[in-house]
């Protein structure tokens, strides 16, 4: 049964108090009797009090503005009653609200319980502090239990009930589409054989893989800079492709800025091979002195081994360019005017004009006469004739000395 209260004065004057004051309005009981009296908010009591009890619950009322309720369940062995006004007290023992029941409300005796809620209409329910205390609770039919996430059962109190946890399969939890299933002890073990996926026993915890990563906490790293000291930034290479890879550059003389490149630029400031002058091709060049810098120029030329104090390149500047050069091609000849000459008479690269090197023109058949040379390198050795030269020879009609090469792109390494 439940009836609209009208609060007393008493009631009014506590609630003002509470909410000017911020302080709770405690509310402790219900009492019920049988006076027969219409409300007109003086009350201090009810006119015939049968009974009372601590408030068992509570709550607002959603549908109605300002307004709580409070309410009692009289027990099947309680009664009989006839049951014509009911009051609300605080914690002082002061009335707060009164309800009149017309038709009053029987409760017999071991037959039925009755649910007895009082309905009050507050001033200002969402500010007021309203704190009941209560005794004696109990779970009315109407109350349920509801299954959160991950459960499944519940329903009214009336009866018991039961939750049971909903476990998500194993397909479920390998899809991890579903949010309110839980897992099981063995759908966790399969999810985990599914992340090990075999690994050896030796391999199969998380403590024996830090083990096996030595237990460093920045291993990305650790990696990276040992990859870096075994290619690091200033290393050369032959690179087969008409492009530079990844992290590095051609050796062709460019100008590149410092700030973009300045591991690579720290290099060069120590590595001996800076050329303040920027003169030296073979060298890094200076830039514009402050922003940029140059690479060397590897095009077209092979490295060579720093003499480093073996005497075969000495005076070398580490890094430098040197270009071509060829020592002295020497020989001798003798009986340059004789008629009566041979292979004999010539060392090195003179041999006779028979021979094809030197034209010998004799003047009426005189032993003296004037001598031409025609001296031509590039003729190579005598033959195994005596006579042609051999298609063997070093020297050719090139522009340079040079050796058997392939064309590679000279890289270094740069970031």
């Amino acid at each position: 049964m439940a009836s609209t209260a009208l609060m007393t004065l008493v009631g009014r004057n506590k609630e003002a108090a509470a909410l000017a004051n911020g302080t709770p309005l405690t509310i402790t009981e219900i009492a019920w009797g049988d006076g027969d009296n219409v409300p007109n908010g003086g009350e201090t009591e009810l006119i015939n009090e049968l009974g009372r009890k601590g408030i068992q619950g509570s709550g607002s009322v959603p549908e109605a503005l300002n307004t709580a309720f409070f309410e009692i369940l009289l027990d099947v062995e309680e009664g009989p009653f006839v049951i014509r006004e009911a009051g609300l007290f605080d914690s002082d023992g002061d009335l707060i609200a009164i309800c009149y029941y017309d038709p009053p409300v029987n409760k017999p005796k071991d037959t039925v319980s009755a649910l007895m809620r009082i309905h009050v209409v507050f001033s200002d329910l969402q500010n007021l502090i309203l704190q009941v205390v209560g005794t004696d609770a109990y779970v009315p039919v109407e109350r349920l239990i509801s299954a959160g996430s991950g459960l499944l059962g519940g329903g009214d109190m009336g009866d018991d009930r039961s939750l049971a946890v909903d476990f998500a399969s194993v397909a479920e939890a390998r899809a991890g589409a579903i949010s309110n299933k839980s897992i099981s002890p063995a759908t966790l073990k399969a999810l985990i054989d599914d992340l090990l996926n075999g690994a050896p026993g030796a391999l199969d915890t998380l403590n024996e893989l830090s083990a096996a990563l030595g237990d460093d906490p920045n291993f990305a790293a650790t990696i990276t800079s040992q990859l870096g000291q075994a290619c690091p930034i200033g290393m050369e290479m032959y690179w087969t492709g008409n492009a530079p890879p990844s992290g590095w550059l051609e050796e062709d003389r460019s100008t590149i800025l410092r700030a973009s490149y300045p591991v690579l630029w720290a290099h060069v400031q120590v590595s001996g091979m800076l050329d303040a002058t920027g003169a030296d091709v073979g060298m890094f060049g200076p830039g514009d002195g402050v922003t940029s810098f140059q690479l060397p120029d590897g095009r077209a030329v092979v490295n060579r081994g720093w003499d480093h104090g073996r005497g075969l390149d000495v005076g070398r500047v580490f890094g430098s360019y040197q270009p071509t050069a060829l020592p002295n091609i020497v020989g001798q000849s003798s009986r340059l005017a004789s008629t009566d000459r041979n292979t004999d008479d010539f060392e090195g690269v003179f041999v006779p004009s028979d021979f094809g090197r030197i034209n010998v023109d004799f003047n009426n058949g005189s032993q003296d006469g004037q001598v031409r040379f025609n001296f031509d390198a590039s003729q190579g050795a005598v033959g195994s004739d005596g006579v042609t030269g051999s298609a063997s020879g070093v020297y050719q009609n090139v522009d340079e000395a040079r050796m058997h090469s392939n064309a590679r792109m000279i890289c270094i390494r740069a970031y």
